[in-house]
């Protein structure tokens, strides 16, 4: 009857594996995220040196349209969706 049982301890030990790199990948994530929240944050600041609040409300907004700050905000809300 024993040759009909099947073994699962190398199955067990393959979703604790999955596990442990699924807890990295999203601290990695995490990371990333803050990062590039972080870029946003210093990029703003950069680009509206000298400029008066309207000049850099103006600036900002059209710097938004960019083919980089698309990329960098679709990249946050992404990685904001996924965590949700």
């Amino acid at each position: 009857m024993t040759d009909d049982l099947v073994d699962f301890t190398g199955l067990e030990r393959s979703v604790e594996d999955i596990c442990a790199e699924l807890d990295r990948v999203r601290a990695t994530r995490d990371e990333l995220l803050a990062a590039l929240k972080r870029a946003v944050e210093v990029i703003r600041a950069f680009h509206s040196l000298g400029l008066t609040f309207k000049e850099e409300q103006q600036a900002w907004e059209l710097y938004q349209q960019s083919p980089e700050m698309q990329a960098i905000n679709a990249a946050i809300a992404k990685a904001e969706g996924i965590k949700a």
